[in-house]
């Protein structure tokens, strides 16, 4: 950082699913399954979103499609 500017370095081009999270079926389930027993619990999906790192309408929906 000189003269405290940030700089960047171009390193090369990419495709964007290289920096894209993939899940697999097996995580997928496991999330769902993670979802149902804390909503079983009666927490609210705005916290099962929190703790689990996801958007509450990702809890909604998957809640939504295992009932």
């Amino acid at each position: 950082q000189p003269y405290n500017f940030l700089l960047f370095e171009f390193l090369g081009l990419g495709c964007e699913s290289e920096h894209l999270r993939r899940m697999e079926q097996t995580d997928m389930e496991s999330r769902d399954a993670q979802i149902l027993e804390l909503k079983k619990q009666n927490i609210p999906n705005t916290k099962i979103a929190e703790q689990l790192g996801i958007s509450e309408g990702t809890v909604r929906n998957r809640i939504k499609k295992n009932n």
